[in-house]
């Protein structure tokens, strides 16, 4: 991973199988790793789709178990916001 190329986390409800996860999905895959590099999260839970998307993509998932926004911020959700893939290629607590 190159430090100096502009990161993109990608941020989604789940990877269970639907249009928009399969589009997230799909893009993370394909997104230019010589132009960017990615990592995914999942707010809520992982899913099927977790096994299509590349082992070389950080991934991590914040279990949100609540429906309200305020709900997400935990010290998972802080851990996340913080992390970096980097310095620290498996993501916290996964």
């Amino acid at each position: 991973m190159n430090n100096h190329l502009p990161h993109i986390m990608h941020i989604i409800d789940s990877l269970s199988v639907g249009g928009a996860e399969r589009m997230a999905v799909d893009i993370v895959n394909n997104i230019d790793r010589q132009a960017f590099s990615v990592s995914m999260c999942a707010t809520r839970r992982s899913g099927s789709l977790q096994r299509e998307l590349k082992q070389s993509i950080p991934f991590i998932t914040l279990d949100r178990r609540q429906r309200q926004a305020a709900g997400l911020i935990s010290n998972r959700a802080y851990a996340a916001i913080t992390w970096n893939p980097f310095k620290y290629p498996a993501a916290p607590d996964n």
